[in-house]
């Protein structure tokens, strides 16, 4: 029931925003209200679950690409993952938008989740691996930095975009930026 829930709430928060109640997302999950109630006990809680589950989608996301790209060159890695972000980014923009946008304590606190702090060392391990084409001298560092200029470049991207702009051109100058970063000049691309 819970999972029902959470998604009825994607749903009714990716169309209203923060102006969605509990009221509708228990309607949209088919429950009562105070079955709602037992799972999250206010609008907010419902938010910080919904920002849970992206934040680990969104590992998870990352992770597959990790082990896709497991071997071999960095840039085929950064772009890997830039797009898998783009499409978890994609998936829902207005719930995207409340959350990244509207409620960026969210973002504050998923910085120390358990899964985002795997997933950084997952990135750094991936950096280690890669030590012959990395530019800066301290994996951690990089993986650190690259983590937030992917963060702020994909929302950039997806979820501010200027109207008219590409979206897939606002893409690929993501991966240039972060492979820029990363890449030591010379490195094979």
């Amino acid at each position: 029931m819970r999972d029902d829930i959470l998604e009825a709430a994607a749903r009714v928060f990716d169309t209203l925003g923060f102006d969605a109640t509990t009221n509708r997302v228990a309607e949209v999950a088919g429950v009562g209200i105070g079955s709602l109630y037992q799972y999250f006990p206010n609008k907010e809680a419902l938010v910080t679950a919904l920002h849970e589950r992206h934040v680990a989608e969104v590992g998870a996301l990352l992770h597959d690409g990790l082990e896709r790209h497991a071997a071999g060159p960095l840039r085929p890695l950064v772009d890997a993952l830039v797009s898998a972000l783009v499409a978890a980014h994609r998936h829902r923009p207005g719930l995207q938008h409340l959350l990244h946008r509207h409620l960026p304590h969210l973002a504050r606190q998923a910085a120390d989740s358990p899964a985002k702090q795997a997933l950084a060392h997952r990135i750094r391990e991936a950096l280690e691996a890669r030590r012959a084409e990395l530019a800066p001298a301290d994996a951690g560092i990089a993986a650190h930095t690259a983590i937030h200029m992917a963060e702020s470049l994909i929302h950039a991207a997806v979820l501010d975009a200027p109207e008219g702009f590409d979206r897939e051109a606002l893409t690929r100058s993501a991966a240039r930026a972060l492979a820029a970063y990363l890449i030591r000049d010379g490195a094979a691309a």
